[in-house]
């Protein structure tokens, strides 16, 4: 991401407007969530690591609900890429083309800002969610120097302020979009179990890490 810097975003950033925002109250971003990860645990064959993913969204939800921020904000769905990575931007002369839309849909916001981090579950971000502030999202080691990008475009759009909880909420429930999105996608075939359950692995990896650096989230 270096070469290619935030450029290719400016594209997806023109879907996002094009498509909108749909706007979701905390709490129902919460049950959706919850009723989403029951459906596809009766669904597909990655039981054991649905089961573990439940235990930790449990812990996230008595945080919103018992530290009063349950009604507190909107969230933010658009139309997402999901996997956008270097190696799924093609660049022709000074043009960006940004392909392999098999991930993509109607996810958080933050969904294509959390996936710069996700395929290393050990990077500073996890490890250390709990301590990250404002001014990590724009540090240029963190997210592959987007954060201020993704934050700033949110903010001119909604004309509001972010706050640092509501941008790591934001990325929490990206990270459950992921691992309820690839346990469908790979259960209708068992020739895709074993991609499907690294992925669930490392969203569970992730979380355990979050967990650890809340100490008790």
């Amino acid at each position: 991401w270096i070469f290619f810097s935030h450029l290719p975003f400016q594209n997806l950033f023109k879907l996002y407007k094009n498509y909108g925002f749909e706007e979701v109250p905390l709490i129902n971003y919460l049950n959706d969530l919850k009723n989403e990860i029951l459906e596809v645990e009766k669904q597909t064959p990655f039981k054991g690591e649905l089961k573990q993913m439940q235990k930790f969204f449990i812990h996230v939800e008595n945080f919103i609900l018992n530290n009063g921020i349950s009604n507190k904000n909107i969230y933010y769905k658009t139309m997402t890429h999901g996997d956008m990575m270097p190696s799924n931007v093609f660049r022709k002369d000074l043009k960006y083309i940004i392909f392999d839309w098999a991930n993509g849909g109607v996810n958080n916001f933050f969904y294509d800002l959390m996936i710069q981090e996700f395929y290393w579950p050990d990077n500073y971000v996890w490890k250390n969610f709990h301590n990250l502030d404002l001014k990590d999202f724009y540090k240029e080691k963190n997210f592959k120097n987007l954060g201020n990008h993704f934050i700033n475009f949110l903010e001119k759009e909604t004309v509001q302020k972010l706050d640092i909880e509501f941008i790591k909420i934001s990325i929490i429930f990206s990270l459950f979009e992921m691992a309820i999105k690839n346990a469908r996608r790979h259960s209708y075939n068992s020739y895709f179990y074993d991609e499907g359950e690294k992925i669930l692995k490392i969203v569970n990896k992730i979380f355990l890490n979050i967990e650890k650096s809340f100490e008790i989230l």
